[in-house]
């Protein structure tokens, strides 16, 4: 099998579709049954899924300083997409994977994953712009593939009753494990937990970037209504980088930072994950 993987979800910092992404491109280059893989991001052909790390940092940098503009996405996109489908106009005997919704033109069959549909339930919790991409693409993203991969039978069932896709092109493949996450020995933990203030706490974990869909601001006004020595006992820890619009979030957040009871420690580096993950008494997923 020759397998052309769309590798533009792997941009620094890291999330989840950036890690579902990278791993993703991880497994295929080991699985024997695949003869041919090939990465490709924004406009260019990668020799290997690492350097998407790279490649797209300037990518990343521009889109965090430029305003998420409706016209420039589009002329972005209508670009990026004529060249890919010059640059594969004879791959077509290839499988293209895009891991993260959008599908680009592409001659041959054509996979996408489609982790959840809150641009539809939750609109008013995405930029307008993105709404407005979403809402556009999607329809030819979903006629376009060939088979639609999520990864919960939820969100497979939403697609086939929401948007009328068919079952038999969607199939849910639950998301794995990377190997460093297992339990560890406490000692092993300690220096991790100690840079992050949460040595010796029996400390409850949510691993979100800091915004309006990952309903934090609901966790924390259910964690508020604790009794407040448990909260003194379990704090909080939030792990995650700031966001947009998260304004009522900080309001919230302040008082019950000042007492300890919550802990923000931002962006967490791939090697402290694991560790964070390990030494946590509880995880909460709102």
């Amino acid at each position: 099998m020759r397998v052309i993987l769309n590798v533009d979800a792997i941009q620094p910092p890291l999330t989840g579709i950036g890690h579902y992404a990278l791993q993703l491109a991880r497994g295929l280059r080991r699985h024997p049954a695949i003869s041919d893989l090939r990465f490709f991001s924004a406009y260019r052909w990668l020799a290997d899924p690492e350097q998407a790390l790279h490649a797209n940092q300037a990518l990343s940098q521009i889109r965090n300083r430029v305003p998420f503009k409706t016209l420039a996405l589009h002329l972005y996109s209508f670009t990026r997409s004529q060249l890919f489908r010059w640059q594969t106009r004879k791959l077509d005997g290839s499988v293209l994977h895009t891991p993260n919704y959008i599908l680009m033109p592409f001659p041959g069959a054509a996979v996408t994953t489609v982790h959840d549909l809150s641009y539809l339930h939750y609109p008013q919790h995405h930029p307008r712009e993105r709404i407005a991409f979403m809402e556009r693409q999607m329809p030819r993203t979903l006629a376009q593939a060939a088979m639609i991969i999520t990864d919960s039978d939820f969100v497979r069932q939403e697609l086939i009753d929401l948007l009328g896709v068919a079952a038999h092109r969607v199939q849910t493949v639950p998301l794995g494990v990377e190997d460093s996450f297992y339990p560890r020995p406490p000692a092993e933990l300690t220096p991790a937990l100690t840079r992050y203030g949460l040595a010796n706490l029996p400390y409850l974990l949510v691993v979100a970037t800091l915004e309006p869909r990952k309903n934090l601001l609901h966790l924390v006004e259910a964690y508020s209504r604790l009794p407040a020595t448990l909260r003194q006992h379990h704090p909080l820890a939030i792990a995650g980088a700031r966001g947009w619009l998260i304004g009522e979030l900080e309001r919230r957040l302040e008082p019950l930072e000042r007492t300890g009871q919550i802990r923000r420690l931002g962006y967490i580096l791939q090697e402290d994950l694991p560790l964070i993950y390990a030494g946590a008494h509880a995880f909460a997923f709102p």
